[in-house]
């Protein structure tokens, strides 16, 4: 049924651009005609608002006959949906995955989608030379990930919030761990400042030797207050 996702002034807007483009005469040299959005976006419309399409048809008619190889299995694919053909072989399996899915329409059987996918799992990225084909790529991949079940949203979100829950515990702990390690290492400092102010002054002598070398070490914060104060 048209008008299923948009509204009647959507349509109604819709249909008056495509009557100010049925105006062209679509010719073999007219750069328009290879204009894969241009034709994905008048495609979907002609079909969603069930328009007239012997313009649309014709326009796809010349790209198909100047057309090779993956532009050529685009326009097929345009010209499959328009004609309902869905199951033909020989069209671009994941832009018809995405046009089906932007009309409401079963994107497909079983088979068909595991094909797809592994094609999608199986080949590098980018698939394409062509930029608008690499994001049609992503989006059916991601349409068939979720058709297939292999993301349970609310286990997605139970998941997401343990994650959260998680790292907060994990910043506390750490606080709580830094706070102990500080107050054992000021506690520690304390008592070794109180037993070396006790020591005599050639136990004293030995001790601050070895603590002149703990600055090389990354301790000096740590041993020059001593060393100042015994040496007052």
């Amino acid at each position: 049924m048209p008008y299923r996702r948009f509204n009647k002034a959507t349509a109604r807007f819709f249909s008056e651009l495509y009557t100010d483009i049925v105006r062209r005469r679509p010719k073999s040299e007219s750069e328009w005609v290879y204009n894969d959005i241009l034709l994905f976006a008048l495609t979907l419309g002609v079909k969603k608002f069930e328009l007239e399409r012997d313009w649309l048809e014709d326009v796809l008619s010349i790209r198909l006959e100047r057309s090779q190889e993956e532009s050529r299995s685009v326009a097929q694919t345009y010209m499959d949906l328009i004609k309902d053909n869905f199951e033909n072989t020989s069209n671009h399996q994941p832009l018809m995955i995405v046009m089906k899915n932007s009309l409401d329409l079963a994107i497909g059987n079983t088979e068909s989608l595991n094909s797809t996918y592994q094609s999608l799992t199986q080949r590098e990225f980018p698939y394409s030379k062509v930029a608008f084909l690499n994001l049609i790529c992503l989006k059916a991949f991601d349409i068939i990930v979720l058709s297939k079940g292999l993301i349970d949203i609310q286990r997605q979100k139970a998941i997401e919030k343990f994650v959260v829950k998680f790292n907060k515990r994990i910043t506390q702990i750490a606080i709580a761990l830094w706070w102990l390690l500080l107050l054992l290492t000021v506690a520690a400092s304390a008592s070794f400042l109180i037993y070396y102010l006790r020591l005599s002054p050639i136990e004293a002598e030995r001790i601050t030797r070895i603590l002149t070398l703990l600055p090389f070490l990354g301790f000096g914060g740590l041993t020059i207050p001593v060393v100042v104060y015994r040496n007052r």
